[in-house]
């Protein structure tokens, strides 16, 4: 079976490496073809191996740039990406022969996601770290992005309470000009349709957050909200519309004296691991994260010197 991998890269060209290395390694029988979507404007790219699997595409540098958007902008400028394609970040890789395996097994089943279903700072949501999805849903779901993009607006940090900045989404005819940069993902994309604070947001369940993706019949107020995660509200959608989901168990590793702060790496049956915030603490100097920042970039150098 054939598989799209989609990688977002973001200036660790050693880690994006280790775990293109790791795709081909252990693809088994299966075609892969591997898309890594440029964030850093050429930033590590030195480190990805030229390869005919490999296609490295430059994320322009004047849009708005997330992991989230990577996957969207590859889906749509990408040609021939395979009806089911998995989503990757650069540090998460798959350990095991029979990962794709898995997919298959999934495919074969009729099932439209599947994903760790994961309790995070923005509550619990299935992870795209590992994903399978379909191209066919994810065009469904822009469809959709679509039809808000012509009823609701959505403003960017445009509501201020103390020490956190709020997005805004608002009935279309309550103000001229419109701010669509999110709202035009499925993979990032933060409009629902209940206020929120920042006391609450964390507690978002699958089950809470269906009911809030699809469109209302009411169209005459604003919501305050708090922007999902990459893939949060797409997982959500699946549930929503009635997809076949399936939730892949994936056990947890926190840091040493970092329980349920810092992931040391989650790892989900089929054998990807996926190692957490490598790009996020690449060269960071904060004092009081300094045994984070430290631990990732040892063990970057300890996989890239591996392959």
């Amino acid at each position: 079976m054939k598989f799209s991998i989609i990688i977002p890269h973001y200036k660790v060209g050693k880690m994006t490496a280790y775990t293109i290395s790791q795709i081909q390694k252990l693809k088994g029988k299966h075609k892969v073809n591997i898309i890594v979507v440029d964030n850093s404007n050429g930033e590590g790219t030195e480190y990805i191996p030229a390869d005919s699997n490999v296609i490295i595409v430059n994320y322009p540098t004047n849009l708005m740039q997330s992991h989230g958007i990577a996957f969207d902008y590859a889906l749509q400028n990408i040609p021939n990406i395979s009806e089911y394609f998995i989503t990757l970040e650069s540090d998460s890789f798959p350990t095991q022969d029979n990962w794709l395996d898995y997919y298959v097994d999934l495919a074969t089943e009729g099932y439209d996601m599947a994903g760790s279903r994961l309790r995070l700072s923005g509550g619990e949501y299935l992870h795209p770290a590992g994903a399978m999805y379909k191209k066919s849903n994810w065009c469904e779901a822009m469809d959709l992005v679509i039809k808000y993009n012509k009823i609701y607006s959505y403003n960017a940090n445009s509501f201020v309470q103390p020490e956190f900045a709020y997005h805004l989404m608002n009935y279309s005819h309550l103000q001229s000009a419109n701010y669509k940069t999110i709202a035009e993902s499925v993979f990032h994309q933060g409009q629902g349709f209940k206020d929120e604070y920042l006391v609450t947001y964390g507690q978002r369940t699958i089950e809470s957050e269906k009911h809030s993706i699809l469109i209302p019949e009411n169209w005459n107020t604003q919501y305050q909200r708090i922007g999902y995660e990459p893939g949060q509200w797409f997982s959500y959608w699946h549930y929503a519309t009635g997809k076949k989901v399936k939730q892949i168990d994936t056990e947890i590793e926190w840091m040493p004296n970092r329980v349920n702060q810092q992931q040391e790496y989650t790892l989900t049956s089929n054998g990807v691991k996926h190692l957490w915030g490598v790009s996020a603490y690449h060269n960071a100097s904060i004092e009081e994260l300094s045994d984070i920042v430290k631990r990732k970039n040892e063990v970057v150098e300890q996989l890239y010197q591996s392959i």
